[in-house]
């Protein structure tokens, strides 16, 4: 009876906390990953009000180390314009305003070139890899 007691309290410590009792301890997310393609997801990032302020679109990363690099798989370029296009219908972006290249150095891996679609009501943003495909996609919309 005491090794029966003793392995269920441990394996509701091994466990981790659920959903629930962390939603009871923090109070609601600010953000949630949903998965849009097999190997996509993208993270939502959410306003006090509950408005969405930004989406990034990634491969899935599952392993323990989560820098973008770790992965080793890139967005193809169509497949990424087709998400976008679901999560933000042009419509929705207002005018489109310009759109803008962008290489600067960031640390450790200088992996900032990309470039920016800025619309009316939100900014695109795609982290470029050596092809013509993407690392990962920001979607930001403006206050």
């Amino acid at each position: 009876m005491k090794i029966v007691l003793l392995t269920m309290l441990t394996c509701s410590v091994v466990l981790g906390q659920s959903r629930d009792e962390l939603k009871a301890k923090y109070g609601n997310a600010v953000s949630e990953t949903f998965m849009v393609r097999p190997g996509i997801e993208v993270t939502a990032t959410y306003a006090a009000s509950g408005r969405i302020m930004e989406l990034v679109i990634s491969p899935q990363n599952t392993g323990f180390i989560k820098s973008r690099s770790s992965t080793g798989k890139a967005l193809n370029k169509d497949l990424l314009k087709r998400i976008i296009e679901e999560l933000a219908p042009m419509p929705t972006r207002g005018k489109y305003i310009m759109g803008t290249f962008m290489h600067f150095t960031c640390l450790p891996h200088d992996d900032c070139t990309g470039s920016e679609e800025e619309y009316e009501r939100l900014t695109i943003y795609y982290n470029a890899t050596e092809s013509s495909d993407s690392n990962y996609a920001v979607i930001q919309w403006k206050p």
